[in-house]
């Protein structure tokens, strides 16, 4: 797994509208990330948990 980025931007301070096609562009985004499936995500997390977990 890489890093991840993150915006400087705060979404949610009062008063602050988000414009619509700023919120589909951060959807876009968002499914253009990685996705596993519930077995690939059990064996990620028992790998983890196998290196650090004690």
């Amino acid at each position: 797994m890489g890093k991840i980025k993150t915006s400087k931007k705060n979404l949610v301070i009062s008063g602050a509208p988000l414009s619509d096609e700023a919120f589909k562009d951060m959807i876009r985004d968002a499914e253009k990330g990685p996705f596993f499936s519930m077995q690939e995500t059990t064996q990620i997390i028992a790998k983890w948990k196998s290196k650090y977990a004690k």
